[in-house]
């Protein structure tokens, strides 16, 4: 079974070095609407495009700072504007600080 192009598009986003700011940029690479795409990701996801995005921005920055990378580096690569920005993210989006994040990697 073949996949549509939304979720060939969500699935290359994990593996870009900077994800897209904004729904229209995806859009134009989607060839869609950006109405339709927005609908497609919600679908797809189970979660609207920002907070998917969110998603794995915060990813990114879990796997940098495992790779070894500090807060600061990893917030950086992930598109926060910096270790606080990142900070208040994860404490938001999992409850958690990064305080805790660094304990559980350091385990």
């Amino acid at each position: 079974v073949s996949r549509d192009r939304v979720e060939r598009l969500l699935a290359g986003l994990k593996h870009r070095q900077e994800l897209p700011k904004t729904l229209s940029q995806l859009a134009i690479e989607a060839s869609l609407s950006p109405s339709r795409l927005r609908h497609r990701i919600a679908y797809l996801t189970g979660m609207p495009y920002r907070p998917y995005l969110r998603w794995l921005r915060l990813q990114r920055a879990l796997q940098l700072t495992i790779a070894g990378n500090s807060f600061t580096e990893a917030a950086h690569a992930a598109g926060f504007a910096d270790a606080a920005h990142l900070a208040r993210t994860m404490r938001r989006h999992f409850g958690i600080t990064l305080s805790q994040v660094r304990e559980a990697l350091i385990r």
